[in-house]
């Protein structure tokens, strides 16, 4: 019977999982700050190329980027990535529908953006 089963185990859930490898707040010192602002500002100074080419490969200039610019590579990789199923956009949705409930319906845009990123990131260690 499918009642002795166990249930399926969950999938990890893709994200902000790389900065959950960080294991206390001591890995953010203001040496790393300073390496991550650094990082910043070396991507920032790269001559931007306008391209009317629909064919720009975003996601390869972060793979031969890696070297250059870790930090922002994982970022982008984690951003950039299309996922192969509704589920997260589904997940969005329904938390978003516990968020803004009817007795809650005057939330400003910019107060239902932050309690969304806040319920969604609550679980960060930074």
């Amino acid at each position: 019977m499918r009642a002795d089963l166990p249930p399926p185990t969950k999938r990890a859930r893709p994200g902000l999982g790389f900065m959950k490898d960080r294991s206390s707040a001591t890995y953010w010192t203001q040496a790393n700050q300073v390496g991550v602002s650094s990082e910043i500002s070396a991507y920032l100074s790269i001559p931007c190329i306008a391209s009317d080419d629909d064919d720009i490969d975003v996601l390869g200039f972060w793979k031969t980027s890696k070297d250059k610019y870790p930090i922002l590579a994982k970022l982008a990789t984690v951003y950039l990535a299309v996922h192969a199923s509704s589920a997260p956009v589904e997940r969005l949705f329904s938390i978003g529908g516990k968020i803004f409930r009817p007795e809650r319906c005057r939330l400003s845009n910019n107060l239902f953006e932050s309690l969304m990123f806040i319920h969604c990131n609550h679980d960060l260690k930074l």
